[in-house]
């Protein structure tokens, strides 16, 4: 009896050994033991046959931002300027194309009517100076007589004279008007090309209206009844 009990605590004995030598080696250990064999075994490889991967970017490092792209605005000073040295290119500047007709045809226009002024002026004053001066060989003031008339028969015309007064007085003050026309349009261009600079992002509502509505009530002082039109603005 006591030696079947002793070989069995002896056969127990070896099985809790067994077991615990089996929990030894656990999937951790192998893989472990697995990885150092390929490391070991491509340490020995020559160098033509090692592929080296390259590094896997980092996830975590953000991505640069794109800048907006800012929205150009004229400049007001600049837009004066160039209108100040040509004028319409404070209009080009800003472009607003559509106003280089109205300006150039303003400039020409005003051009035309100085030298067209400018011109029956000039033949005015000589045919009134010939004619004042008394000289037969000035003979400026015949192109003023009517068709075919005798020069000799207006020598001393006081009518003749008066009309070549007028006439040179007439277009001397449209000349010079002109000329005033001209820089106050020039100084239009200028200014026209700094507001459109300034207001060029100005937004305007399409809710702009005008509401008008009657009112009636008592004056606070007098007490009396009173009556009128109240206006109001939505922009």
């Amino acid at each position: 009896m006591i030696g079947s009990r002793w070989r069995i605590a002896l056969l127990l004995l070896c099985l809790c050994l067994s077991s615990a030598k089996a929990q030894e080696v656990t999937p951790d250990s192998i893989g472990s033991h697995a990885i150092h064999a390929a490391d070991s075994v491509t340490d020995k490889l020559p160098d033509t046959l090692r592929i080296e991967t390259p590094p896997l970017p980092a996830a975590t490092q953000p991505l640069p931002k794109l800048q907006s792209r800012k929205e150009w605005k004229p400049s007001s000073s600049r837009a004066l300027l160039y209108s100040a040295l040509l004028p319409g290119a404070g209009q080009i500047y800003n472009k607003k194309y559509w106003k280089l007709p109205i300006v150039w045809g303003a400039f020409t226009g005003c051009a035309y009517a100085i030298l067209w002024n400018n011109k029956t002026y000039t033949e005015y004053r000589n045919a009134y100076a010939d004619f004042m001066g008394g000289d037969p060989t000035h003979t400026a003031w015949h192109n003023f007589l009517p068709y075919g008339a005798d020069p000799a028969d207006y020598v001393n015309s006081e009518q003749l004279r008066s009309r070549l007064k007028r006439g040179m007085d007439y277009y001397r003050r449209n000349r010079d008007l002109s000329v005033i026309i001209t820089i106050g349009v020039y100084f239009l261009t200028m200014l026209d090309s700094y507001v459109d600079a300034e207001l060029f992002d100005f937004n305007i509502s399409p809710d702009l209206s005008l509401h008008v509505t009657p009112t009636l009530g008592t004056d606070d002082k007098s007490g009396l009844f009173r009556y009128g039109v109240s206006c109001g603005f939505t922009f």
